[in-house]
């Protein structure tokens, strides 16, 4: 945890060019993430994810991750489905893939069903403004 805080510290001096540090702050930031996410501090941990995912685009374990507490703990599916898929793309060959087109198919059913909602149909019934 310290020398993560340390390297975030460092961070705004960057040279953008400086690959092995780019790399180096996308895991201090993946590492953040993975605190915040312990805390149950969960909208902090998507911050931290979308910073490291800003540096490192194509490591799957952080669209993994996204997704997860997306999902999971923050109830959006959409961007649950979108970091599914993009960790499906970046790892085919995964391990755990059953367990994760369970969730996208559960995401999708989600969406259809928000969308679908009898609530949103309009029943001939007025809506007035009080």
């Amino acid at each position: 945890e310290e020398k993560t805080y340390d390297i975030l510290s460092h961070g705004a001096e960057m040279d953008p060019n400086d690959e092995a540090f780019k790399d180096e702050l996308a895991k201090a930031h993946y590492n953040m993430g993975n605190i915040f996410f312990q805390r149950g501090e969960y909208q902090r941990a998507v911050v931290e994810y979308y910073q490291a995912v800003d540096l490192s685009p194509y490591d799957a374990d952080i669209h993994f991750n996204l997704a997860f507490i997306s999902g999971e703990y923050l109830k959006d599916q959409e961007t649950s489905l979108k970091h599914y898929q993009w960790y499906l793309y970046l790892r085919p060959d995964a391990d755990d893939i059953d367990l994760v087109k369970e969730k996208m198919a559960a995401a999708k059913l989600s969406i259809r069903a928000r969308i679908d909602s009898p609530l949103d149909k309009d029943k001939g019934y007025e809506n007035v403004i009080r």
